[in-house]
């Protein structure tokens, strides 16, 4: 009956969105979706730090790569960012900053930007 679809559809939870300027944590393969239909995939971590024991010419970082779709994307686009170096982008009306990340996760922060 009607009254059982309106049910359902009230007992159907809104779907949590990430926040804007707000650390969102990730793991890798998983997608955050953002209210305005950005979508963010930690797609891997690239782990170049210098290992214990060994000696090197620089400290190394831990690089990650992300697939950005929705929002202000036309078409999917790679984004990569470093603990160390490019630790922020701004691309296509976002500002998509780096705050952490281990072997397994990150944790971003997506403003509206510029563009």
């Amino acid at each position: 009956t009607n009254t059982d679809t309106v049910q359902e559809e009230e007992n159907t939870p809104a779907p949590e969105y990430a926040k804007f300027d707000a650390q969102t944590p990730i793991k890798i393969s998983e997608k955050i979706v953002f209210e305005d239909g950005l979508t963010l995939t930690l797609e891997g971590i690239n782990d170049s730090r210098c290992k214990p024991g060994t000696q090197c010419i620089w400290a190394g970082e831990l690089g990650t790569f992300f697939s950005a779709t929705g929002g202000g994307f036309l078409t999917a686009k790679e984004i990569r960012l470093g603990t160390t170096n490019a630790k922020s982008v701004t691309t296509n009306g976002y500002v998509i900053t780096l705050v952490s990340a281990t072997e397994t996760s990150a944790v971003v922060t997506v403003s509206m930007g510029a563009k």
